[in-house]
């Protein structure tokens, strides 16, 4: 399941089967906006600011986003309302 907001203010989630819950999530929906993005390597310490791989090597990098009430959300894979765009020197990397 998705949740996605509307409007902001709180609400409570949870599944049940069969006459069986799970427990409560509290969701707070925000008016926040996106403030900034971190980027890092998946393999190193979040604040590492370098890297090195052989020719032929590859890395994964993730990118978080930091948004107005400090709240913070993953945008790696994120493909509905936020594209992140990977901006890389095209004459020493493949990236896809």
């Amino acid at each position: 399941m998705i949740l996605t907001g509307v409007n902001t203010g709180g609400v409570e989630v949870k599944a049940s089967y069969k006459g069986i819950e799970s427990r409560i999530i509290n969701v707070r929906i925000t008016d926040a906006i996106i403030s900034s993005i971190t980027i890092s390597v998946k393999a190193l310490p979040s604040d590492a600011s370098e890297a090195s791989i052989y020719s032929g090597g590859k890395l994964s990098f993730a990118a978080e986003g930091i948004y107005s009430d400090g709240s913070t959300s993953p945008l790696t894979n994120k493909v509905i309302g936020i594209q992140v765009l990977w901006i890389l020197p095209r004459s020493m990397i493949k990236a896809y």
